[in-house]
């Protein structure tokens, strides 16, 4: 596969991104996310869990658990705006753009965000000034979707935390996966244990 690697830090004088790049093989992409079912699915626990550990790993006010699709993002999880269970087009969600780098994207606004892949009114009245994602794909090397933290201050991240934030994407991933592994009778559900887990470190993290 071909990524394209983003870190950008936007000013006023920059192009803006283009919002509707995809992948060569977006579709192939868009068909491995339709056979995990989890679009317009219901927020589960297991994966709350882990955006909220996602936030307080980063300490940012905001982490989101998007999967996209062909045309939009679906918010499987939120944390700190009331956005799990929606979709949004997806023009509007940085994570159209993350999907396409294979590492951790990054985008920083010093000022108010000059980029159209995402509503720049709303963004800006909101005053969103970082956005970190880890892409997360399926065991046959498919991005589809990214874990994210957002920020309103301008901010930097250490190694620790962007390796903190891939690892707990590829553990969705797995939860994902596994999820339909349970749904087709081929897994036995076994939450308990990996909650508890996660729980601990949540708790571990909390101010």
């Amino acid at each position: 596969m071909s990524y394209l690697k983003i870190v950008r830090s936007a000013r006023p004088e920059q192009e803006p991104l283009n919002p509707t790049a995809k992948a060569a093989n977006d579709g192939e992409r868009a068909k491995a996310l339709h056979r995990l079912e989890i679009l317009g699915s219901p927020s589960e626990e297991i994966f709350s869990t882990i955006t909220e550990l996602a936030a307080l790993t980063f300490r940012t006010p905001i982490a989101l658990m998007s999967f996209v699709d062909t045309d939009h993002v679906f918010y499987k999880q939120a944390v700190g705006v009331d956005k799990t269970g929606l979709s949004v087009d997806r023009k509007k969600s940085p994570c159209s753009l993350a999907i396409l780098n294979s590492e951790v994207t990054t985008f920083r606004y010093e000022l108010a965000d000059p980029c159209v892949l995402a509503d720049k009114e709303k963004l800006s009245g909101a005053g969103y000034k970082f956005y970190a994602g880890a892409p997360m794909f399926t065991s046959d090397g498919y991005a589809i979707g990214i874990l994210a933290v957002v920020d309103r201050v301008y901010r930097e991240y250490s190694n620790e935390e962007e390796q903190a934030l891939k690892d707990l994407a590829k553990l969705t991933m797995a939860e994902v996966e596994f999820r339909l592994q349970v749904k087709q009778g081929k897994a036995v559900l076994d939450l308990n244990a990996r909650l508890k887990a996660l729980h601990e470190k949540v708790e571990q993290l909390r101010p």
